[in-house]
């Protein structure tokens, strides 16, 4: 029961998150990555519940547990990057200045590898069938 509540709010975030601010602004791709984001959260979610007892190889999911985290510190170290060498006049998407050094020495779009090793990780460390349809 617990699992489709948090789910459901996962999705009434984001749905509100949506709704209340400015439509029109909103492009196609803020919309396909909030919902790909959403769907990644709720495989999460069903994965640490139990709902995925197909698992074949237990080093699978502790590689996939690991790309997980790897992705979060990954997104952690590109926003706190972006807020203070980007100089964004609002939020933190629409920077002014051309970041160079730091992570973005090494890797140009730091977030994509991250949402791709995401989705990676998920689909080991869940190991179902489902996951690795929508993932």
């Amino acid at each position: 029961m617990w699992v489709y509540i948090i789910c459901a709010g996962i999705w009434i975030c984001f749905i509100l998150h949506w709704i209340t601010g400015s439509i029109p602004k909103r492009r196609f791709f803020e919309v396909y990555a909030g919902c790909s984001i959403s769907i990644c959260l709720t495989l999460l979610i069903f994965g640490l519940f139990g709902w995925y007892q197909e698992a074949i190889s237990a080093v699978l999911q502790v590689i996939g547990s690991v790309l997980i985290c790897i992705t979060v510190v990954l997104a952690l170290i590109t926003f706190v990057t972006f807020r203070s060498k980007g100089k964004p006049e609002k939020g933190i998407e629409e920077t002014t200045v051309l970041i160079e050094g730091t992570i973005f020495g090494i890797i140009r779009h730091p977030l994509y590898l991250g949402f791709a090793l995401w989705g990676i990780g998920q689909i080991l460390a869940i190991q179902s069938t489902i996951s690795m349809i929508l993932g």
